[in-house]
Formats: structure tokens, sequence, C-alpha cells
């Protein structure tokens, strides 16, 4: 099988952007899929415990589930390990018929929007199918504002002066 940089060699230089561009598309779907994957797998990972199940590489134990979604998603923060776990608990709290088609849907309109919607999916997982239709038709920074507003929170750096509740406090 060819590799995608092989397949974009065989268009002549005025049709390369636009078959770069569709393939850029093309692995951004793919990642999206893969990464609601990963998101459902992370949430079955928090809810057991597995962190101080397994061992690093290295056989030494993770000192800390928030060390090891870290370093097993490879995300920078916990906050974007935390955002996936949710993602995963909200497809896996759907009766079972429906869990693979939302996943679908999510992965369709991409990882960013579907972690703009993942602590409204499990607030009002009512509105799910309202909110990803949403999701697919506007922009992520006015999903993300929409989001907010109907979860009444306050865009990040925003803060009251009070201090915040740990997130990991939360995921109980």
């Amino acid at each position: 099988m060819p590799t995608v940089f092989e397949q974009l060699e065989r268009y002549a230089p005025a049709e390369r952007p636009a078959a770069v561009v569709h393939a850029l598309r093309q692995l951004a779907r793919r990642a999206g899929h893969d990464l609601i994957v990963m998101s459902r797998l992370a949430h079955e990972a928090h809810k057991n415990g597995y962190w101080s199940k397994v061992s690093r590489p290295d056989g030494e134990p993770y000192l800390s589930e928030e060390e090891f979604f870290v370093e097993v998603l490879q995300v920078w923060s916990w906050r974007t390990a935390f955002r996936r776990i949710q993602i995963g608990r909200a497809i896996e709290e759907l009766s079972e018929g429906s869990r693979d088609e939302v996943a679908g849907r999510l992965a369709a309109v991409g990882v960013a929007k579907a972690s703009a919607l993942a602590p409204l999916l499990e607030k009002k997982p009512d509105a799910l199918e309202m909110w990803i239709r949403r999701a697919e038709t506007i922009p992520l920074e006015d999903l993300q504002e929409a989001v907010s507003d109907a979860l009444a929170a306050k865009p990040r750096g925003t803060g009251s002066g009070e201090p915040r509740r740990n997130s990991r406090s939360c995921m109980n």
C-alpha cells in the first residue's frame, strides 16, 4: 500500500494543494476516531484504577493517576487527560445500543469539539443530540462559548478570585 506521500507525488503541482488539504482532512478524521477510542479506554482505566495495577515500561510504579494518564495518553496536562476521561465516561453512560453511533459522531466533529462538549455531555446527557448537531455546524470558539453559557461557567482565566476546586476531586 502506498504511503500518503507516495500518493501525493502523483499530483501535478497545480493539483497538489487540494490533494494535501484532502489528505489532512482524512487524517484528522482518522485521528478523531482514534482519540474517541482512546477516551473510552481512558475512562475504563480511570474507573478501574489501572494506573495502580501496571508499571512503567522500566518496571517502576506510577506514583499517581495524573502521572499515569499524562504519560500513557501522551498529553501535556492532567486537564487534557481529564477531558479524555470525561468523553469516555459520557459515551459509556449511554445505552449500549447508542454508544458506537455517538462515538462516531463525536469523532466526526473532531476531538477539539468533543473535548469542548465533554463537561456538558456528562451534566446534561438528555441534550446530547442537540449539542452534537450544534457542534457539527458552528466553529469551535462559538461552541466553547455556548457550552460555557449552558453550564453557567466562566471562561478559563477569568476566575472570581476564589480558589478553584481541583479537577481531580470532581472525578468520582
